[in-house]
């Protein structure tokens, strides 16, 4: 969704407009979602040539009917309560993928042993009750493949021997980064923008399987807080050709 006004938008603003959708959507549905650890969408702000865009993905159809087709659809403004502001929507984009599009590509062809990743709302992960913003390979795995899983109705990505193979047959091989902190409710996350070089080692299975992962990244977002903004990939060079 490209919005009309940019002023006064950051990437800190984004927990407020999904705050905003969260009381579009009906209270059961919504409270579900609340109680959920692994939500099945992913909300952010990006900028590109003066102009802010909300982009919402969804991993399942049953949130893509309630948040993407009953609701946002339909929208042609957002009322942000903190502010006391109405935003207006000038121009919205609908693109949906079937999850097996992705799942298949896997299975099929090719795919690239060196991927360029970018890291383009704050990224920050949680490992053993401390905040780690730095790419981790290994975090970075795991939160794709327990993302995948918490919208997934065919089984299972995540296990940790197959975490260990990604690991171990694949490495950073560049950056460039720099760090920064997306606020929260008064909290100061400390998290990382920027992108990275990954080079893989391993067979083509393990790298058809870190290509699908990064493709499917580009929906969901990778680390916490990617319901809220943080967290969001492009991939620059990488992922899986969908015809």
């Amino acid at each position: 969704m490209k919005l009309s006004e940019g002023k006064d938008i950051s990437y800190n603003k984004s927990s407020l407009f999904h705050g905003a959708i969260m009381e579009l959507l009906p209270y059961e549905y919504a409270n579900q979602l609340h109680l959920s650890q692994l939500r099945p969408y992913s909300i952010h702000l990006e900028k590109e040539n003066d102009i802010w865009s909300l982009v919402v993905a969804t991993m399942d159809e049953e949130a893509y009917s309630i948040i993407i087709a009953q609701t946002l659809s339909k929208l042609d403004k957002i009322y942000i309560k903190h502010d006391d502001k109405i935003i207006y929507i000038d121009e919205k984009i609908i693109n949906t993928l079937p999850k097996k599009s992705i799942t298949q590509a896997f299975y099929n062809g090719e795919t690239t042993k060196v991927l360029d990743i970018g890291f383009i709302t704050p990224t920050a992960f949680k490992s053993k009750g401390d905040y780690v913003f730095f790419p981790d390979l290994r975090l970075i795995y795991q939160s794709l493949m327990n993302k995948y899983d918490a919208c997934s109705d065919n089984g299972f990505l995540f296990d940790s021997d197959i975490l260990e193979e990604l690991c171990k047959g694949s490495r950073i091989s560049s950056y460039k980064l720099r760090s920064n902190y997306f606020q929260l409710e008064g909290i100061k996350i400390p998290a990382f923008t920027g992108s990275i070089r990954v080079k893989i080692t391993a067979n083509q299975t393990i790298t058809n399987f870190i290509n699908m992962l990064f493709e499917y990244g580009k929906y969901s977002g990778v680390g916490i807080k990617s319901s809220l903004g943080m967290g969001a990939i492009r991939l620059i060079k990488g992922g899986i050709n969908i015809e």
